[in-house]
């Protein structure tokens, strides 16, 4: 037995018509500033003002999808987390740098020293043991 369709081209039952999709634009270009953000941590100049972006985007599209007028609150909290993680990874990341940099040359420059010292004391050994040859000897 096959199936009738309903007769005068009646929607079927259970179906309704789609309605207009709400806009996600803010919660996907928070969500893709924030990826970019963190992808690009090492890049302070590049990672950090795209964080911020990430983060004002995510806090009006997570506003806009709460009063109904778009889509995508998830989308939006996302790029708002991912956002912010990027701004602070990037930060204590350099202040690391910043951090290594210093002690290093702080300990490059107390080895300077100490190779500085040691180069004098074998200078002056060495002069000593030049003047010792040099000098002459008596036999017994």
């Amino acid at each position: 037995m096959s199936q009738v369709p309903p007769p005068g081209g009646a929607p079927p039952m259970g179906y309704s018509s789609p309605g207009p999709q709400q806009s996600q634009g803010l919660a996907v270009g928070a969500l893709v500033c924030g990826i970019i953000s963190i992808v690009s941590v090492c890049v302070w100049f590049l990672s950090i003002p795209l964080g911020i972006v990430a983060v004002i985007l995510g806090i009006i599209g997570k506003g806009k999808a709460q009063r109904g007028e778009a889509g995508g609150q998830g989308l939006a909290k996302a790029g708002l987390i991912l956002g912010a993680i990027g701004v602070v990874l990037s930060i204590v990341l350099h202040i690391a740098l910043i951090a290594g940099f210093s002690f290093l040359g702080s300990k490059a420059e107390q080895f300077q020293k100490e190779m500085e010292q040691k180069a004098k004391e074998m200078e002056q050994q060495q002069q000593v043991d030049h003047t010792e040859s040099s000098s002459p000897t008596t036999a017994p």
